[in-house]
C-alpha cells in the first residue's frame, strides 16, 4: 500500500482526534470521581474504538465488517503496548533514561510503528470504500 500525503494527513488527524479523545476522557471520568485505573480504562477504551473505526473508514478507507481486520488490530495494539513497555521500562533502565525522555521515545515510536503495521498488515486488505474511488 502506498503511503500518500493525504492519507498520512488523514492518519495525523485521526491521531490527534484520538489522543484528545482519549485525554477529555480520561480527565473526564476522573472530574465524575472514577479512580484513576477506571478512569484510564474507560479513556483507552473508548480511544481503541474510535482508533479503530478512524483509522479503518478514515485514514485507510476500509470496510470495517472484516473480523480478521479486527483481530490484526487487536494485535497492533498489543504490540504497541509491548513496544512503549519496553521503550519505558527495560531499554530506559539500561540507558539511564529519563521518564520525560523514554515516554517521548515511545510518543514518537508507537504511531510509526502502527502506521507501518497498519498500512502493510492491518487494513492491507478489504474491499475500498466507494466514496473513494465513484463520485457521490
Amino acid at each position: 500500500m502506498t503511503l500518500s500525503r493525504p492519507m498520512i494527513l488523514r492518519y495525523v488527524a485521526v491521531g490527534l482526534t484520538v489522543s484528545l479523545v482519549y485525554m477529555l476522557g480520561y480527565m473526564g471520568w476522573r472530574a465524575a470521581g472514577l479512580p484513576e485505573i477506571a478512569a484510564n480504562a474507560l479513556a483507552f477504551v473508548t480511544a481503541v474504538v474510535l482508533q479503530y473505526v478512524g483509522h479503518g473508514r478514515i485514514t485507510f478507507r476500509r470496510e470495517l465488517a472484516d473480523a480478521g481486520q479486527a483481530a490484526r488490530f487487536a494485535i497492533m495494539i498489543g504490540a504497541a503496548l509491548l513496544s512503549s513497555t519496553l521503550i519505558t521500562g527495560p531499554l530506559a533502565w539500561s540507558f539511564g533514561l529519563p521518564d520525560w525522555l523514554s515516554s517521548g521515545l515511545a510518543t514518537i515510536v508507537m504511531p510509526i510503528q502502527n502506521l507501518v503495521l497498519m498500512s502493510l498488515w492491518v487494513f492491507a486488505t478489504g474491499a475500498r470504500r466507494p466514496a473513494e474511488d465513484c463520485p457521490t
